[in-house]
């Protein structure tokens, strides 16, 4: 895991926010990741810096991004 990826909230304020919402924060930040792997081409290093992540999730989310072979 990132040292940037985004923890639990202590604060009801921020989670309050989310109330009612079809998808929690971790679900909206998993799709903007995907949408960002897509758009840009599946680089797992675009991913990585833009997101602060590590290898591992990189390359999973660029092999995710990339169209299936049929």
């Amino acid at each position: 895991m990132s040292r940037w990826a985004p923890k639990a909230s202590s604060r009801p304020w921020l989670a309050s926010l989310f109330d009612g919402l079809p998808a929690t924060a971790a679900q909206l930040r998993e799709d903007r990741i995907l949408e960002e792997a897509r758009a840009g081409g599946g680089y797992p290093l675009h991913i990585a810096a833009m997101f602060g992540l590590t290898a591992r999730p990189a390359l999973r989310y660029a092999k995710a991004a990339r169209p299936q072979a049929e």
